[in-house]
């Protein structure tokens, strides 16, 4: 009996440990490695389960080189600054609305001398950015649940701090380009039921 228990727990153990580190994977890791400052954390708030990362290169590090060369600790640099921010999120939802907004906060943009995303060679929805603001808007796809974004960076000569981040799923007036509108999705379903109903009545009729 004790027998059958020890070998009932250690299967219960060993699905725990297979959960936890697919979990782990599913999140993944993208943003190349720094010498500098790095890290992750999970967000849950404004309806949004994510996962972080963050990211700040040195540029005039002796291990900078640049990372769609494969080379460790290192960034296409989008402006002229020294140091080199870059953040990466994971959607972790299950039933959530998809990820509409990425935001730094308390940050000051006008110390930023370029500012954008750049792929990051693992298929990250690339979101669009004004290049004045911190502010980066997911309307090019729909960002749900085990996806994760491209790399949304700038550069600046200020600094490693200490910040925050805010996600939401408010696209506000401006909904994604690949989802309709509800008058589009409206005049879609009516266009279905027409022609359903054409169908039937017509196969009747004949």
């Amino acid at each position: 009996m004790r027998n059958k228990r020890t070998k009932k727990l250690k299967w219960l153990g060993l699905i725990t440990v297979l959960l936890l580190l697919q979990a782990t994977v599913k999140a993944g890791s993208y943003l190349p490695e720094s010498s500098l400052w790095q890290g992750a954390r999970n967000y849950d708030k404004n309806n949004v389960s994510a996962y972080v990362e963050y990211a700040v290169y040195d540029t005039e590090s002796g291990n900078y080189h640049n990372a769609l060369d494969g080379l460790i600790d290192g960034f296409i640099n989008p402006g002229s600054g020294r140091y080199i921010y870059a953040y990466q999120a994971f959607n972790l939802g299950s039933d959530l609305p998809p990820i509409a907004t990425f935001e730094l906060l308390g940050g000051n943009p006008s110390l930023a001398d370029g500012i954008g995303s750049q792929n990051d060679g693992h298929n990250g929805l690339i979101p669009s950015n004004d290049g004045e603001s911190f502010f980066w808007l997911f309307k090019n796809g729909i960002f749900v649940v085990d996806k994760h974004s491209a790399f949304m960076v700038f550069s600046s000569n200020a600094g490693p701090v200490a910040g925050d981040f805010k996600l939401t799923t408010e696209y506000g007036d401006e909904p994604p380009v690949n989802a309709p509108e509800p008058a589009t999705a409206a005049l879609l379903a009516v266009g279905a039921y027409m022609g359903l109903r054409k169908r039937l009545f017509g196969k009747r009729a004949a």
